[in-house]
């Protein structure tokens, strides 16, 4: 009798050691999220690869998308992320498949790019179909291979491309053709790791590259460039408001940040987690075109929502608990706003957790 009872008690205190660890990850790991309403889905059916690096929707067709997972290519999907497949004629080299960007052409949506770990850009004009290798111009680096962090389309003439890179500013004006490096300390972009650009649709001769060092603001078209802010914050990305184009968010390695006036002064927001108070490394914004005071971020803490244009923010959590990943990109599904798609690093121990989506 008193083995038995030693071995309850054992298996008691076990069990309330696995419960304290489970606790614990809940507060000390917010990627750890609780029960809450709302819902992400697992749309990772067909993907494979290291993790999902960037996601777009065609313009025209809300049920075509596009992923870029690293180390295996591109994927494309035509029924709304049911099912997915691999789209890599062209893509023939394991460096190809390191893709970390990837953009669609709003105006012609079989037009895509996409950018490389390797200083790399590939173009594909049947969307997807075929790609075609389209770097003349790109420099290789000297310490490290240019990774093609983002890549952005003049929305007035296609055939004006920016990159932006870990070796400055690069501009096509031939639809890719070939590429001149117009953002570097020779025209007063003094930081050339740019991880984002940005272009005003309402003039395009005004760009907003991030960098290490702030924001940096061109209005000619990347001929020179200058220093906007905010001083000293690590900028991964840059969204520019669908209606107020005065209005600008930028992504940072320490939370949100808001212009009302075109870069000329920054309001840090309260975006933060609120189990650590954290702020966290926003790497993706999106607002919603046809209500823009809401505004959805992606972030190493999960994902967050506002409802007033960044004035308050409440993370988007499953209602079920599970391990949901930092999230790398977000996009909106712009003929339906209210489905959200993001693209993450996936499960460790299981396949799928590439790509999610939410419906609001």
């Amino acid at each position: 009798m008193k083995i038995k009872s030693n071995l309850n008690y054992y298996i008691l205190m076990l069990g309330l050691i696995l419960i304290g660890i489970l606790l614990v990850n809940c507060i000390c790991n917010p990627r750890f999220v609780e029960a809450a309403p709302g819902n992400w889905i697992d749309k990772s059916k067909g993907l494979s690869g290291k993790y999902a690096s960037s996601i777009v929707i065609n313009p025209v067709n809300n049920q075509i998308l596009y992923v870029a997972m690293y180390e295996k290519g591109v994927f494309k999907t035509t029924n709304s992320a049911q099912t997915w497949y691999a789209i890599n004629n062209g893509l023939n080299t394991p460096e190809s498949k390191q893709i970390i960007s990837l953009t669609i052409c709003s105006s012609n949506p079989e037009i895509l790019y996409v950018g490389t770990n390797k200083a790399e850009i590939y173009k594909s004009i049947d969307g997807g179909k075929s790609w075609k290798l389209s770097n003349q111009g790109i420099k290789p680096g000297t310490v490290f291979y240019t990774q093609v962090f983002s890549i952005n389309i003049d929305p007035t003439n296609f055939s004006i491309i920016y990159a932006a890179t870990s070796t400055g500013i690069y501009k096509s004006t031939n639809g890719g053709n070939s590429w001149d490096r117009v953002g570097s300390n020779k025209t007063g972009l003094n930081n050339s790791f740019n991880k984002c650009i940005a272009i005003n649709y309402k003039n395009p001769f005004i760009l907003y590259a991030a960098s290490q060092k702030g924001v940096f603001k061109s209005t000619n078209q990347g001929k020179s460039w200058f220093a906007i802010g905010p001083e000293g914050e690590y900028v991964h990305f840059i969204s520019i408001h669908p209606v107020n184009h005065n209005i600008i968010y930028i992504g940072t390695s320490k939370g949100l940040f808001k212009s009302s006036d075109s870069g000329e002064n920054w309001v840090k927001t309260g975006l933060k987690s609120k189990t650590s108070g954290i702020f966290p490394s926003v790497k993706s914004i999106v607002i919603n075109p046809s209500t823009p005071q809401v505004i959805y971020v992606g972030s190493n803490l999960g994902i967050f929502k506002s409802t007033d244009g960044g004035e308050t923010w409440k993370v988007m959590k499953p209602k079920k608990m599970i391990l949901l990943w930092s999230s790398n990109a977000l996009t909106i599904d712009f003929t339906d706003p209210i489905i959200i798609y993001s693209a993450a690093n996936g499960f460790k121990d299981k396949p799928g957790g590439f790509m999610w989506s939410w419906t609001d």
